[in-house]
């Protein structure tokens, strides 16, 4: 790729990035300004609720809601452990205290 094409493939990306981040800001006004789950109305993002999204999908934010950062976070990084129903990390299978039990027993 010679340098000036690489300056048009970036300045591309850069255009289409500033075009989604003012769809995004738009649609997290229409939705209330608010986190869905909580009710925050500070550092608001989109979550896309599905992950086999086009290209063009995502960037149209077809099945979108609004979480706050901290929300968001939890809704893609946490979930219950099955023992002792505390908020774990997903890529474990139980929380830290119950890993420990079982490694005990």
């Amino acid at each position: 790729m010679a340098k000036n094409e690489k300056y048009n493939y970036n300045k591309k990306n850069i255009t289409a990035e500033r075009a989604y981040s003012k769809a995004a800001k738009e649609f997290i006004r229409t939705h209330g300004n608010k986190c869905i789950k909580c009710g925050s109305t500070k550092n608001l993002v989109v979550h896309h609720r599905r992950e086999d999204l086009s290209e063009s999908e995502y960037r149209a934010l077809v099945s979108c809601v609004v979480y706050c950062k901290k929300c968001h976070y939890k809704k893609h990084m946490l979930n219950k452990c099955p023992m002792c129903g505390r908020l774990k990390q997903k890529r474990y299978r139980y929380c830290f205290s119950c890993k420990t039990l079982r490694a005990r027993q």
